[in-house]
């Protein structure tokens, strides 16, 4: 990883925290503040009926809120994507995940958001994914 994306890295987890009070505090739904797969699916249904209210703050925020979940229910570690071909170039991902670790392809988080958000992908898909690969 350069320099520079160890510095992006360190500004995304150093900012992780505001971006998950703007979520709970944006959306007012009940349910508490802890990570989980339950939760994500609480918050899916959210941004389902709010999809044209959801602005690119509210995307990357809960991008970070996917993001912990996997890396809380299938372990792994965050990065930024150094390959530039990748569509996430340059982007937060998700490496080691997953009972074989290492073996696993990246995953990102802002490239799903995106593609739930335009319905590229269904209502679910994000919980499911978590859930199969517990």
């Amino acid at each position: 990883m350069s320099k520079q994306q160890e510095k992006e890295l360190f500004f995304f987890l150093l900012n992780k925290q505001s971006y998950f009070d703007l979520i709970f505090a944006e959306f007012k739904i009940n349910f508490s503040k802890e990570l989980s797969v339950d939760n994500l699916i609480k918050l899916e249904n959210e941004i389902i009926k709010r999809k044209r209210l959801i602005n690119e703050e509210i995307k990357i925020a809960f991008s970070f809120l996917v993001g912990e979940i996997i890396i809380k229910e299938l372990n792994g570690n965050w990065a930024i994507c150094s390959v530039k071909k990748d569509p996430s170039y340059n982007l937060p991902i998700i490496l080691n995940w997953g009972k074989s670790g290492e073996d696993n392809m990246r995953l990102s988080p802002v490239e799903w958001i995106e593609l739930f958000i335009s319905e590229k992908i269904r209502l679910g898909t994000i919980s499911a994914m978590i859930l199969q690969n517990k």
